[in-house]
């Protein structure tokens, strides 16, 4: 029965593994055709599971395709506009922490703001609304007037 069960998975778990190889490569391919430039780290290097290892040890059985660190947000876009033309999932981590696992996924484009470290404060002064940006959210504070006068 187990010998049986074998012989019924060994060619799924094969065309899965070519699958996953034909996405890498086209991933890779697509990532320098969008105009991205930072660094690129592929499975089994030491930047790759050093990036991927997440805080919390339950997630760390998650293995994305590639993982990139932009520098800028013209990279993420890049990365972002690669990922969609060739039907890869994206996985974005910021610095927190995902309890349930949702900062990471299997055979994603792994895109590691972490590098995004600064907070910018924006107010529309016609549609009283202040936007606070940082690396991970942005924030919509309605009815918020920053006190911008120096003393």
């Amino acid at each position: 029965m187990e010998l049986r069960l074998l012989s019924l998975l060994l060619p799924m778990c094969c065309c899965v593994a070519v699958s996953l190889a034909a996405d890498f490569e086209a991933l890779l391919a697509s990532l320098h055709q969008h105009g991205y430039t930072g660094p690129v780290y592929a499975p089994h290097s030491v930047e790759y599971e050093h990036y991927r290892r997440m805080e919390i040890g339950e997630c760390n059985f998650l293995y994305p395709l590639l993982i990139v660190r932009p520098g800028d947000e013209r990279e993420v876009a890049a990365a972002v506009r690669a990922a969609r033309s060739v039907h890869v999932e994206l996985s974005v981590r910021s610095g927190g922490h995902g309890y349930i696992c949702n900062g990471i996924k299997n055979a994603s484009l792994h895109v590691d703001m972490r590098r995004f470290n600064k907070v910018e404060l924006f107010h529309d002064h016609y549609s009283k609304v202040t936007l606070l940006t940082t690396c991970s959210a942005v924030v919509a504070v309605s009815n918020f007037e920053p006190d911008i006068t120096s003393d």
